[in-house]
C-alpha cells in the first residue's frame, strides 16, 4: 500500500513539470497562434472590415520570410513575418491612433519629407531588436526587427519605411 502511494504521490509530482517542459517546447508560429495571430490574408480581411479602412503595407521585406502571420485588436493590425530558420522575425503594427516615441529615439527624416524614429533594444533583449516609428497616411507605423547588427537593422528598416506609399 505504502508503495503504491510513494508511486502516485511521484507520478502527481512530477507531472506538472513535464507538462510545463512541452509546454514550452513550440514554435515562433505556434507561440504567435497563441497571442491570437492568423494566416495575414484573414487577418488583413478582418481589418479591412473591422476599420473599413485601406492601409498601405512595405512593398520590401528584409528577409526571406516563410510565414507570414496577422492579428487585428482594437488599436489595429500587426503582422508577424517569421524567417525559415524561426531566428528572424519582422513586425508591423499598424495603428490608428499615435504612439508615444521613446525619448531616447534617433529621428531621421525619408525622401517624401516624413519623420521617422528609430529606436533600439540591446541591453536586456535577446536577441537584439531595432523599432521604427513613423506616421503616414493617417495612421502610425511600428516596424520591429530582430537579429543582424544595429546597422544593418537600421539600414533595413529605412529601406522598409521608404516602400511604404
Amino acid at each position: 500500500m505504502r508503495v503504491l502511494a510513494l508511486v502516485l504521490i511521484i507520478t502527481f509530482t512530477l507531472q506538472p513539470i513535464s507538462y510545463a517542459q512541452d509546454d514550452l517546447d513550440f514554435s515562433f508560429e505556434q507561440l504567435y497562434e497563441r497571442l491570437g495571430y492568423t494566416d495575414l490574408l484573414t487577418a488583413l480581411d478582418q481589418f479591412d472590415e473591422t476599420f473599413n479602412y485601406e492601409i498601405s503595407l512595405p512593398s520590401k521585406i528584409p528577409f526571406r520570410a516563410d510565414k507570414y502571420l496577422g492579428r487585428v485588436s482594437e488599436q489595429g493590425l500587426s503582422i508577424a513575418l517569421i524567417g525559415e530558420d524561426d531566428e528572424r522575425v519582422f513586425r508591423i503594427h499598424i495603428l490608428k491612433e499615435s504612439v508615444e516615441v521613446p525619448n531616447m529615439s534617433e529621428q531621421r527624416v525619408l525622401k517624401d519629407g516624413t519623420t521617422v524614429y528609430l529606436f533600439d533594444v540591446e541591453e536586456s533583449a535577446d536577441p537584439h531588436v531595432s523599432w521604427l516609428y513613423m506616421k503616414k497616411n493617417g495612421v502610425t507605423y511600428s516596424f520591429v526587427l530582430n537579429g543582424y547588427r544595429p546597422e544593418i537593422r537600421h539600414y533595413k528598416l529605412m529601406g522598409i519605411a521608404e516602400s511604404v506609399e
